[in-house]
């Protein structure tokens, strides 16, 4: 998709400094908290850009396969995998047409991408046809109602036009009896102090603040 393929040179500028780098951490601490990766899972990054978490997949030990709809965004994150030597299979395609055999994975994994796909429920539904039982779908996801949030809707002329922002309680009505569990974080503003510690801030926003960001993860039922 041409929209994000004119972001992809520049993209993971944003997280090499320091706002971008502890915001990064907040919410891989977020999701790595829900789901422990395992050597050997069968893993699918799901609309992986340039290849951030697929990188942090495989070098916990699991089999990844990553799938992105930007050309450009699959480029950068072959490279970046190839430089690490590390063995991603990389693939365009959509994830609104999740193209693999049933029962393939152990654990499908998407952060900052489902605010993109408008069917929720259907996306959700096409993924417990790839787990295997007992497999885990973890998504994460800017919120609707935090700071973050709050700021990407009033873009109305960037990427964020053609986005969807849910809250926590959005996800969870979907497949109930398969819900685990999720979590919640960051609270920092989207221009926080830099004179500042950012962990401090990030602390004290949380006893008033909305969250911006959210971790949910399900399970598919059957036995591994």
């Amino acid at each position: 998709m041409a929209l994000f393929d004119d972001l992809a040179g520049d993209y993971d500028s944003w997280y090499q400094g320091e706002v971008g780098a502890f915001v990064d951490q907040i919410e891989a601490d977020l999701a790595f908290s829900l789901v422990d990766v395992q050597a050997g899972m069968s893993v699918l990054d799901a609309g992986c850009g340039t290849g951030n978490y697929s990188i942090r997949l495989a070098q916990a030990g699991a089999q990844v396969q990553a799938i992105d709809i930007s050309s450009q965004m699959l480029k950068e994150a072959k490279r970046k995998a190839e430089t690490l030597d590390l063995p991603i299979a990389f693939q365009k395609m959509d994830m609104n047409h999740l193209d693999f055999p049933r029962e393939t994975f152990d654990l499908i994994f998407s952060m900052t991408a489902i605010e993109f796909i408008a069917d929720l429920e259907a996306f959700i539904a096409s993924c417990f046809d790839l787990l295997k039982p007992g497999g885990y779908l973890l998504i994460g996801s800017i919120t609707e109602s935090g700071d973050w949030g709050q700021y990407y809707q009033e873009k109305k002329d960037s990427i964020y036009n053609y986005a969807h922002f849910r809250d926590t309680q959005d996800f969870i009505k979907h497949y109930p009896k398969q819900f685990l569990g999720y979590r919640e974080g960051l609270y920092l503003p989207v221009h926080p102090d830099v004179d500042l510690d950012l962990a401090s801030q990030e602390a004290n926003y949380a006893k008033s603040a909305s969250p911006s960001f959210t971790c949910v993860l399900w399970q598919k039922a059957g036995e591994k």
